[in-house]
């Protein structure tokens, strides 16, 4: 985005969406490697944002695509191979999405990386304009499924209730400083 020549632009705002399941090398990121991708998030919104108001429009919980229909109306996911035209076989040997969406699946370390992640994104996306999650509301997908992950407590409630904040924004929103073991620059 740094090719866009901003001056005279007036009420433009630039809309991301930051999601880790469309792009192959997000796909077999381990979740470790999930925070540290937030982190570089966001320095690349703080950036855009310092030229053009930037805000995420889209983001969730998502580490893989086996959300119903996400890749499209009957179609498969990059995740178990079943989406024959992205990657050839699953993501991971054995992978399958049989379980991957539902909450009550979810492990006790499971749950707790998925609130770290919650809290690191909205970390990375409050250094741009705002962020909006991906929906409030979601069939058979419960990692993108906002007042599910509230109610459970794997997003805050309110949004500032922050057990594992990374960054500490201080008065100047533009100087973010990492605190955490993700985030080392």
């Amino acid at each position: 985005w740094p090719m866009f020549n901003v001056p005279g632009w007036e009420n433009v705002i630039l809309d991301t969406h930051n999601y880790h399941v469309f792009v192959k090398d997000r796909l077999l990121m381990n979740r470790t490697e999930h925070l540290k991708a937030t982190c570089q998030d966001a320095v690349n919104v703080r950036n855009f944002n310092t030229q053009l108001w930037t805000i995420t429009g889209e983001w969730s919980l998502a580490v893989t695509d086996c959300a119903r229909w996400l890749n499209g109306f009957e179609k498969g996911a990059r995740w178990d191979g079943s989406l024959d035209w992205e990657m050839h076989g699953p993501a991971y040997p054995g992978a399958t999405c049989a379980g991957q969406n539902k909450m009550s699946n979810w492990d006790q370390p499971t749950r707790i990386f998925f609130r770290q992640f919650a809290e690191a994104q909205m970390d990375a996306y409050e250094a741009g304009s705002g962020w909006f999650f991906w929906n409030f509301k979601a069939e058979d997908a419960d990692d993108w499924n906002y007042m599910k992950l509230a109610k459970s407590g794997l997003v805050p409630t309110p949004p500032s209730n922050r057990v594992y904040s990374r960054y500490s924004l201080g008065k100047d929103r533009w100087n973010i400083q990492p605190k955490s073991q993700w985030c080392t620059s």
